[in-house]
């Protein structure tokens, strides 16, 4: 009774971190082609809007899909669509700045968050992306294209109307006879 005692229980923690950050990852990266998904994207837009508020810069928007992507599935099967899939996604990705996000919106779309980008310059970019897929081998014999819409953000803007202007600007990429912005 004299004496002080302390008591230490130690617990090695390493364990939970490590299940916590693959449950992280599995929430927010696409399991096929290991780029954002789009819940993640709707997270990155809030937080960029966020930053965009205290350092204003020019942000666009861009979605994207690959052209005929069904015909591809259905001629050369799923497993070539999805390596189709990924390898674009990989190839785009080696493309852009690190401060641009890249996130797969479903399918065989995908969207590109330009920030500190304006109009013009997106377009430059998106036009150079456009033509250096054109060119690259993903499937042989066939050449492989995408579309590309692209919008600025606006003030007033939400997530909402952002992503209905690139996309209005997407189908019109479409319906000019593909493989534009």
């Amino acid at each position: 009774p004299e004496k002080e005692v302390s008591i230490l229980s130690l617990t090695d923690i390493t364990q939970l971190e490590n299940q916590k950050s693959s449950l992280e990852e599995k929430a927010s990266i696409d399991e096929l082609t290991k780029v954002y998904n789009r819940t993640k994207f709707q997270q990155l837009f809030k937080q960029t809007i966020e930053e965009n508020k205290i350092n204003p810069k020019s942000i666009c928007l861009v979605i994207f899909d690959i052209d005929h992507f069904k015909k591809i599935n259905d001629t050369y099967g799923h497993n070539t669509g999805d390596d189709v899939l990924v390898n674009i996604s990989r190839f785009i990705k080696g493309q852009i700045r690190m401060s641009d996000i890249l996130c797969r919106w479903g399918g065989e779309e995908f969207t590109l968050l330009l920030v500190g980008s304006n109009i013009d310059d997106g377009v430059k970019i998106c036009e150079k992306i456009r033509l250096l897929v054109e060119k690259h081998p993903f499937l042989e014999g066939r050449p492989v294209t995408v579309s590309m819409g692209i919008t600025q953000y606006i003030q007033t803007d939400t997530l909402e109307s952002f992503v209905a202007r690139a996309d209005n600007a997407l189908y019109r990429a479409k319906r000019s006879g593909r493989n534009r912005t």
